[in-house]
Order: structure tokens, then sequence, then C-alpha cells
């Protein structure tokens, strides 16, 4: 696993709209930022397969071992991948 007290090293957006219905990580996330708030669906490391629905705010960073995000369900927008 990793050290979730280290800072920050990389970030990239999550674009939903170029795939079928899941993008994956390929390394989990730290934390997950929301640009436009609304619900996030994910997969979390170490629940593979099993989805989990999250409502969050507009501009919120929420610290989450993503390892997939998820189109179906998904609403937020301007969402940003930490690791």
């Amino acid at each position: 696993m990793f050290d979730r007290q280290q800072s920050i090293r990389e970030a990239r957006a999550v674009d939903l709209s170029l795939t079928d219905d899941a993008m994956p990580t390929n390394s989990p996330t730290r934390s997950v930022f929301v640009g436009v708030g609304g619900t996030l669906v994910v997969e979390l490391v170490g629940k593979p397969g099993v989805s989990v629905t999250y409502t969050i705010a507009t501009g919120t960073s929420r610290p989450l071992a993503v390892s997939k995000f998820i189109k179906i369900g998904t609403s937020a927008t301007g969402i940003i991948a930490e690791f």
C-alpha cells in the first residue's frame, strides 16, 4: 500500500464520457477532487466488483482509494484523480 500522509504527487482528469462503463485508475488514488458536485460511483481498492456511490459537493476533495471510476450513475463532473 502507500502512506496517505504523503503529498499528492500526480493528478489527472477523469473523463468518463470517453469510456463505455468504467475507467480503471491503474494505481489506487490517494484522493478524488470533484469540481461540480453530484454522485460519484467508484470501486474501492480491496473490493473489486463492488460499486459504492458517494454524493459529493462542488469543490470537494475526498480521501478515497479508488481502483475504478464507474460511468453509470455518476453525475459529478470535473473529477480529478489524485495520486
